[in-house]
């Protein structure tokens, strides 16, 4: 694997939140990897508050919108019983198992 996985999730929070995100996940062929849904969870909160700033500053009619964004990446923390898609062990993160590093 070349980049982070979850760089190819994260910018579909906009679209539908994280329902959408594990729809698209479901039909993705390689490995989620360690710690995925942290990183997800993350990403998209961060994402989403950088394109409200932006918008604030750039395209003032675009804020509401934004904003829709920002609620649905901080909805929820990310869970595995949350999510749509079928356990994988080896992809359990420490916040799902409680185990710490």
């Amino acid at each position: 694997m070349v980049g982070e996985t979850v760089l190819d999730f994260a910018g579909l929070i906009g679209i539908d939140g994280y329902r959408f995100i594990d729809q698209v996940a479901v039909h993705y062929d390689l490995p989620l990897g360690d710690s995925f849904d942290v990183k997800l969870e993350w990403l998209c909160r961060t994402l989403t508050l950088t394109w409200l700033a932006e918008g604030a500053a750039c395209h003032p009619d675009e804020v509401s919108k934004r904003l829709s964004w920002v609620a649905d990446a901080f909805d929820h923390p990310r869970r595995a019983s949350e999510r749509h898609l079928p356990p994988d062990p080896s992809t359990r993160s420490c916040r799902q198992t409680g185990e710490r590093s």
